[in-house]
């Protein structure tokens, strides 16, 4: 079965680095590692998630998990356009 892939924006919009991980077929893993106002485009399975992680005051790290569906481009943006 083929699983068509969308294209997704993510923005770090905090003020904190961030690490995002994407890992959502075995040919596609994604780590990176944003500083604050920088973005990741990328393209994913629509039922995937990124997991983005911030440093929190005391060192550890708050995970977080976006639905790669909420980041998706529309209007078939590519990411030079982004």
């Amino acid at each position: 079965m083929l699983t068509s892939l969308i294209t997704c924006l993510y923005s770090n919009s905090t003020t904190k680095i961030q690490v995002v991980r994407l890992e959502d077929a075995p040919h596609n893993y994604i780590e990176r590692t944003l500083m604050p106002q920088q973005r990741i485009c990328f393209q994913a399975i629509r039922d995937s998630y990124l997991e983005v992680q911030s440093a929190v005051f005391n060192g550890a790290l708050d995970p977080d998990r976006i639905p790669c569906s909420e980041l998706e481009m529309l209007n078939n943006l590519s990411c030079a356009a982004a």
